[in-house]
């Protein structure tokens, strides 16, 4: 989930996000993604989903924070990303 493609140092999150594919982007959350962690870029998921005025992807991201306890919505690691 946090390998990097050819271009940079998106992970598998970012592009999910970028490309708008929800489904996917759903199980990762589901996984234990966070979307305000920062690439090697310094860019959240967040900031991918934005690029490209992706409204709904932007509005399920917002969504599935807000459910989040307090330390998880600043952007800490989960178990998964630290692998």
């Amino acid at each position: 989930m946090n390998s990097k493609d050819n271009q940079g140092p998106r992970t598998t999150f970012h592009m999910e996000a970028l490309y708008s594919r929800k489904q996917m982007v759903q199980w990762l959350l589901g996984k234990g993604m966070v979307p305000r962690v920062k690439d090697n870029e310094g860019k959240t998921v967040m900031d991918f989903a934005g690029q490209n005025d992706q409204q709904d992807m932007l509005e399920l991201l917002e969504r599935w924070e807000a459910k989040q306890p307090v330390l998880r919505r600043k952007g800490c690691r989960s178990i998964l990303e630290q692998t």
